[in-house]
């Protein structure tokens, strides 16, 4: 079993780290916002209302912004828990949101998703949540994306038929240099949940709709950001 080489697990958790990096780093979903928060960390945010945004940029809230202190060797915890650190705290300060919190701890050498704040409970458990998915990744690779989707047809109430839709509103009020990025990051991330989603999911085909308009949206935005340069520097030649 890979569960049964370290050095292979390893490897492992450091692309699925790296999943957590990219996603993290991506805006203008309508169903949720992702913020990394530490090295090991990525949050996952789930408004009860539809639409809503914490932030009109691409800086993390500040209320997330805690960093996890690393863990006191002599208080190690048992394994698969994480304790529910005073950081964590700053997470209720989110109204009508969940936030679970997605880990790749290299002790532990798997994923763990956690519930750090939640509408519906007043009491946290330090216990992971037991997902398919996450159970799945100890046997073989497993997309993050699926644990996400995992993950939002638990919280949400009534999940929507596609669950990583874009808020093109959102998009489109971007500045033209950041749009660049970010409409080129998303399309890498919706093209890679196309091409390893089962055909007869019901939200391929909202997915490809996106992409598609997503490709209309990034290259214009490449035009008008190679035209205001352009014009840029036509200024300063004359």
């Amino acid at each position: 079993m890979l569960g049964h080489d370290p050095g292979n697990d390893a490897k492992r958790l450091n692309s699925f780290l790296q999943e957590c990096r990219t996603l993290g780093g991506l805006r203008g979903f309508k169903h949720f916002e992702v913020f990394m928060r530490g090295r090991e960390e990525l949050l996952l945010l789930i408004p009860s209302s539809p639409g809503h945004k914490y932030e009109a940029s691409t800086l993390m809230p500040k209320q997330v912004h805690a960093h996890s202190p690393l863990y006191d060797s002599q208080h190690t915890p048992r394994p698969e828990r994480m304790p529910i650190n005073p950081s964590d705290q700053e997470l209720k300060k989110l109204p009508d949101t969940t936030v679970l919190l997605i880990t790749g701890y290299s002790r532990y050498k798997c994923p763990y998703i956690y519930i750090r704040s939640s509408a519906e409970e007043d009491e946290l458990s330090d216990a992971p949540l037991h997902l398919e998915t996450t159970e799945m990744w100890r046997r073989k690779d497993v997309p993050l994306w699926e644990m996400v989707l995992e993950v939002l047809g638990l919280v949400m109430t009534s999940c929507p038929s596609n669950p990583f839709q874009l808020d093109h509103a959102y998009l489109e009020a971007l500045p033209v240099e950041e749009s660049v990025l970010l409409t080129g990051a998303l399309l890498n991330f919706l093209q890679n949940i196309w091409i390893q989603a089962d055909p007869s999911k019901e939200f391929v085909d909202a997915v490809y709709e996106d992409i598609k308009a997503l490709q209309t949206r990034h290259l214009s935005a490449m035009y008008d950001y190679t035209t205001l340069n352009f014009n840029l520097e036509q200024q300063v030649a004359n």
